[in-house]
């Protein structure tokens, strides 16, 4: 008996070696300390977790406070701006102070029309109120003050009479609580919905106001997170409900919201509610969030019964996973092990686990295996680092910023970057242009990696684009500037033996170590960008300037002779542009860009059925093709005059309602002449005889009275001693800052400097 106690111990001593049971024993102690803290949590939750519901009502509350502060301020300044805008002031003609109701439409599109269409204002209607006129303009047009507010806006808190008295007050912005307006016409009536209106108004200039209608339930959907029974109300200084998704308890009375200063919230149980409570800085509205106790009780044991069915459920599964995930390591281990076991020499360092006893021994041979697999590695090295290069300077090409942080050790130490960019000439085989093109990049690169790699170890180039090349040359010792220059010169003379099928730039730079490969490769880009304009291969060690565009009163002469047909002006002014940018030393991109800036303008005043038709091919492929001047001037005689001939082709084709247009702005520029008046008489609608004459003569009907009126004020500032706005009348303008404003954007400099420029 005592002999087979014996042999029970024993066996036992010995199984709590294996690695199941110590794996067991370990997985339930982690449990026993997650179990632990998990109680802890639950203990301490459970005495805060009332204090967290009511932090996290007050941080909402405040969250909404902000936004409708915000929002409100937005809209005072909105209606401020508006009110101070001297076009609203035109609505009324100084004449005799009649309604002038072109200028009306225009308030309607241009202001109300445009903030109503932004939804994070949440506007349903604005009005512009015209005291003197009983008059108001909204978004569905004009109307008497009395009738909007009798039909097309009722309710019986705010008729007309209301809105006459609140005018005469001294406040200048007012929210008034929300109400339903409707929409009473011919014996019906239907609902526009639920509006919080607001006053905005100039205590000094009261002759217009304006009116905001903010949709409420937008309002709220937007700023209040709401749920369940929660209610919310914005109250004013007097206890008046502004706006509110709720009624309120009967036993709430103003004298309970006490705030004790703007922006502090607030809360008190009344009834069976918690109030949360504050008041705007900048409105001194008060805003109240009503949240039922029984949800706060509701969350609660909502709260308790979840963290007690997580406990639970984390025990059963931390012990179930504990089990399992014991026995699954226990038996492949197992089986590894007693297929190992017949071959095993004993252990040369025992442990408390027999099994890793076992393990031992042939890890002690394996790691003589990676030995020998390390030594083999080390000779490849080199061979990976060139690959992960590679991966690297892709990546950088694509991600530059994000890949400055995983860049290769070498950035660490004084490298060169250098750039080549191809610009092909011709190819023998256009219907495989794409192909040769690559194919020629592919050689180019291949040839510098060669020729980087006899001075630089580690020399890596990639082509990062169809015609740029980038190389990577790392300094194992420093290398001076003379140098690489010397051998970049020899490039040169290389690329320039194939100058008759493609043009090389090249750029370089040297880098300190740490400087971002990134910041290196931008700076290449920019390098190659300022390429001057030649035939032959360059070479750019250092930045240039740069230069500037076409001035604006030189761009207003383009305008000019453009639309006059003018075309040995518009040749000279553009050579004489050309001339100049290539003296000051401009790029190539630059005149480049210059070109495709004419085209652009050119492009603008034409009829849109002839831009496909002014050059053969695609103005602005003719222009990547070009890298001299006379290149530029050859493309700019062959695309102008084309484009010349397309406009007279277009302006001699006679239509006769464009005709008819074109003789009443003749004769009648300097009246009140609008495109209203032609459709009238025209018999047709605004908007197709806009379209019609854009369509047949190339510019909108606006454009072109703008042009007839300022070719007569150059007219008469030339020819007579009239006042200026003597001429601004004459030309139809009534408002002199209008026609200076006006004259300046067309000839790039105002009225009376223009006639000083003639003497």
């Amino acid at each position: 008996m005592k002999l087979r106690s014996l042999l029970s111990f024993t066996s036992w001593r010995r199984s709590r070696k294996t690695l199941f049971v110590r794996m067991l024993t370990w997985f339930l102690s982690i449990i026993a300390l997650l179990l632990s803290f998990n109680l802890l949590t639950y203990t301490f939750f459970r005495s805060t977790i009332q204090d967290e519901i009511i932090q996290n009502n007050s941080l909402n509350l405040q969250s909404a406070v902000n936004l409708y502060e915000s929002h409100f301020t937005r809209i005072r300044t909105i209606g401020i701006g508006m009110l101070l805008d001297e076009r609203l002031g035109a609505v009324i003609k100084t004449r005799d102070g009649s309604i002038n109701y072109e200028s009306a439409s225009m308030v309607r599109n241009d202001f109300i029309l445009s903030t109503i269409r932004d939804p994070m204002l949440f506007i349903d209607n604005i009005m512009l109120y015209l005291r003197d006129h009983a008059f108001i303009v909204d978004k569905a047009g004009t109307s008497e003050a009395d009738d909007m507010f009798e039909r097309y806006y009722h309710h019986p808190d705010y008729e007309f009479a209301f809105w006459q008295g609140e005018l005469e007050g001294n406040h200048h912005f007012r929210i008034y609580p929300s109400a339903t307006f409707q929409y009473k016409v011919f014996g019906s009536s239907s609902d526009i919905g639920r509006t919080v209106p607001i006053l905005v108004q100039n205590v000094y200039a009261r002759q217009m106001s304006l009116l905001f209608f903010l949709d409420q339930e937008k309002l709220i959907d937007a700023y209040v997170q709401r749920s369940g029974e929660d209610s919310f109300y914005i109250l004013d200084g007097n206890g008046t409900k502004l706006i509110s998704n709720g009624s309120m308890d009967a036993e709430l009375e103003v004298g309970h919201l006490v705030v004790r200063e703007p922006g502090h919230i607030t809360y008190r149980k009344i009834g069976d509610d918690y109030y949360f409570f504050t008041q705007g800085s900048d409105t001194g509205l008060t805003y109240v969030s009503a949240v039922p106790t029984t949800k706060i009780a509701a969350q609660m044991t909502k709260l308790n019964v979840i963290l007690v069915l997580i406990l639970t459920l984390a025990l059963l599964l931390g012990l179930a996973a504990a089990v399992y995930f014991a026995r699954r390591l226990h038996t492949p281990v197992s089986r590894i092990l007693a297929a190992m076991e017949g071959q095993a020499a004993s252990p040369s360092t025992a442990t408390h686990i027999k099994e890793f006893d076992l393990i031992s021994d042939r890890l002690t041979r394996l790691s003589q295996d990676n030995r020998t697999m390390d030594r083999d590695l080390q000779r490849k090295n080199s061979l990976l680092q060139h690959y992960l290069l590679t991966s690297k300077l892709k990546r950088l090409y694509i991600h530059s910023e994000e890949e400055d942080r995983h860049f290769p050790a070498e950035s660490d130490k004084p490298y060169w970057f250098v750039g080549a960019r191809l610009l092909f000439v011709r190819m023998d085989d256009e219907a495989g242009t794409d192909i040769r093109q690559d194919r020629a990049a592919k050689v180019v690169q291949e040839f510098l990696q060669a020729y980087f790699r006899t001075l630089f170890k580690d020399a890596t180039t990639l082509q990062v684009e169809s015609n740029l090349l980038v190389s990577f040359l790392p300094e194992a010792e420093q290398v001076s500037p003379e140098t690489i220059e010397e051998h970049l010169q020899e490039l040169t003379e290389v690329f320039d033996l194939d100058h008759a099928y493609y043009l090389a730039t090249i750029a370089a730079r040297h880098n300190d170590a740490g400087t971002a490969p990134a910041e290196s490769y931008q700076h290449i880009l920019h390098m190659l960008d300022s390429r001057k304009l030649s035939d032959t291969t360059q070479l750019i060690m250092g930045d240039s300037g740069e230069t500037e565009m076409m001035a604006e009163d030189e761009g207003s002469a383009f305008y000019t002779h453009l639309e006059q047909g003018n075309e040995s002006e518009l040749l000279k002014l553009v050579s004489r542009k050309l001339a100049v940018m290539e003296k000051r030393g401009a790029s190539q991109k630059q005149v480049a860009e210059f070109a495709r800036g004419i085209v652009y303008r050119t492009a603008s005043s034409l009829h849109p059925e002839d831009v496909l038709r002014v050059h053969p091919a695609s103005p602005l492929d003719a222009i990547k093709a070009c890298y001299t001047l006379p290149q530029f001037e050859d493309f700019f005689h062959a695309f102008l005059p084309s484009a010349l001939a397309l406009m007279k082709e277009r302006r001699e084709v006679s239509d006769p309602v464009v005709q008819y247009m074109l003789d009443y702005v003749d004769e009648h520029y300097g009246a009140g002449v609008s495109l209203d008046q032609l459709a009238d008489k025209l018999k047709m609608s605004r908007t197709y005889l806009s379209s019609y004459f854009k369509e047949k003569h190339g510019k909108t009907f606006s454009e072109h009275l703008n042009d007839v009126r300022m070719n007569k004020a150059v007219e008469l500032l030339t020819s007579s001693d009239l006042m200026i706005s003597e001429v601004a009348e004459r030309v139809g303008y009534y408002s002199v800052n209008s026609f200076i404003r006006n004259f300046k954007k067309v000839k790039g400099m105002p009225p009376g400097e223009f006639r000083r420029s003639l003497l």
